[in-house]
């Protein structure tokens, strides 16, 4: 008889046995800080030309403010206009205030580059898409300050507004001239403080099932709603027409979607048991 064949011993496994595959999505979370590189490139310079563009788009003084006290007088006649009750509050507690204004001035943006992260690290077929919306709500806004500079609550001359950053001198804050000098501060409708709150909630109900990270992402919007109204920032339509910027933001990448793979030959989805046509992908 002959000695029975020896199996070659592969490193970390015994002979005999099967190497054990690493599993596929741990190998794709393992590349995809390679694949973020590019597009995170392409979010900086894009951040980076949404600030240029929204700081160069000026709009005359007096319209803004006539706009704001008009956009006031509405929400007085509709009974929506807490306004003054959340800047009364943050300005009668300085330490609450400050914290708000740091907020304001930093949160949507470390906030959002984490929430981008990580989708591309959980999904990154939907983080493309989720940027897209990103991208085009952005362009959208952009569009809202050029067409209606807005002057917001604390730029009212004789409304009764307390402008929280000047009050308790706020690093970073446009009570500082270099900050002033280089900001438009007309750019008040959209509330794309808001609208960047209510994208995240949306890309993190859609990434986890996790309990506790929706209810936080449900809760991020209001809180950043208290705090843009609390330090005199925007109104509380500015804040409807920001989170109604996101929708219309998901609303241009559905349609980009939907005409890739009309026209583009993306591959349309089967029909299910022989009824009905196929349709086309859709954001998750």
């Amino acid at each position: 008889m002959t000695a029975p064949e020896r199996l070659p011993e592969v490193r970390g496994h015994p002979r005999g046995a099967e190497p054990v595959r690493q599993p596929r999505s741990r190998r794709v979370a393992r590349r995809w800080p390679v694949r973020l590189a590019p597009e995170a490139v392409l979010l900086v310079a894009a951040y980076a030309a949404y600030t240029v563009i929204r700081d160069s788009v000026q709009g005359s003084a007096p319209v803004a403010v006539a706009r704001g006290r008009a956009i006031l007088h509405l929400e007085a006649v509709l009974h929506l206009d807490p306004e003054h009750a959340f800047n009364n509050y943050l300005s009668a507690h300085p330490v609450i205030a400050q914290i708000a204004d740091y907020y304001y001035a930093t949160g949507h943006f470390l906030i959002t580059i984490a929430v981008l992260v990580a989708a591309y690290s959980r999904a990154p077929h939907i983080a493309r898409r989720y940027a897209a919306a990103w991208f085009a709500m952005n362009l959208i806004g952009l569009l809202g300050f050029w067409l209606y500079a807005l002057a917001p609550p604390r730029l009212l001359p004789h409304a009764d507004f307390v402008d929280t950053v000047l009050r308790f001198g706020t690093w970073g804050g446009w009570g500082q001239h270099s900050v002033a000098a280089v900001s438009n501060q007309y750019a008040a409708m959209p509330s794309l403080h808001t609208g960047w709150a209510v994208w995240c909630a949306v890309t993190i109900w859609a990434l986890t099932r996790a309990r506790w990270l929706r209810v936080l992402a449900a809760a991020y919007p209001v809180l950043t709603v208290v705090v843009v109204l609390g330090t005199a920032n925007h109104y509380l339509l500015d804040t409807i027409a920001g989170a109604a910027t996101t929708a219309a933001g998901f609303g241009v990448a559905q349609a980009g979607v939907w005409l890739q793979a009309r026209f583009a030959g993306t591959p349309k989805l089967p029909a299910t048991g022989g009824r009905g046509a196929p349709t086309p992908p859709s954001l998750p």
